[in-house]
């Protein structure tokens, strides 16, 4: 088995200005209906249009007068071509519940690099990443590791004075091998506000961006 490249990320930190265009899967978490049934979901897990994702919902805060969902543990598997049950978003929160969503609906062929997306839509809200690591496979064998310093996880911040009303920051995580067939991603992302009412659905949203090729959406 050939040995894992293990790289860090350039300095400075793999910020870009947005998320690149046409990614092959897209999903995330975000506040949702905070559980209550029948409302807006806490994860969604997709194609990159958006279109028939599957999802979950979420207890984030039992008491949401003060919202704040904790470190949520994320893992994210894309296996080889995807097809039934090919991607898969796992979370485990605080409290060890977990909730796993599968998703069926899309086939690719090599992986090209990976994605995430902290952003706020609304003043007093924060979302956070950290313990970022993206796993690269070619074959089944592991090929890359890709880890962020937490200074270089993306944040979105509008809490404080002079905060702007919204906010989004974005981090690239880029293989130094090609060819890979399959990526893992971990990290850990804490949504929080101190506003007394429950933030709207996708005021608060943490994503992730898969971006391969020969890209096909399944019915």
């Amino acid at each position: 088995m050939p040995s894992a490249a293990s790289s860090a990320p350039p300095t400075p930190c793999p910020f870009i200005p947005s998320v690149s265009s046409n990614p092959c899967i897209a999903g995330g978490v975000q506040v949702g209906s905070n559980g209550s049934g029948g409302g807006s979901p806490g994860i969604v897990l997709g194609n990159g249009s958006g279109a028939n994702p599957s999802t979950g919902n979420v207890i984030w805060d039992a008491n949401p007068s003060g919202f704040d969902s904790g470190w949520v543990a994320v893992q994210i598997v894309a296996s080889a071509g995807g097809g039934a049950n090919g991607v898969t978003c796992t979370v485990t929160q605080p409290n060890g519940s977990i909730t796993t969503v599968n998703y069926s609906g899309v086939n690719y062929g090599t992986i090209n690099d990976v994605q995430l997306q902290a952003a706020v839509s609304a003043s007093n809200m924060t979302i956070t990443f950290r313990s970022v690591v993206v796993q690269y496979y070619k074959n089944g064998n592991l090929t890359d590791t890709v880890s962020l310093p937490d200074e270089c996880a993306p944040i979105a911040d509008t809490t404080g004075a002079g905060a702007p009303p919204s906010a989004s920051q974005v981090s690239r995580l880029s293989p130094h091998t090609a060819g890979n067939t399959k990526v893992v991603i971990t990290f850990l992302v804490r949504m929080q506000t101190p506003q007394s009412t429950l933030p709207a659905p996708t005021a608060i949203i943490g994503r992730f961006f898969i971006f391969a090729n020969n890209c096909s959406t399944n019915p």
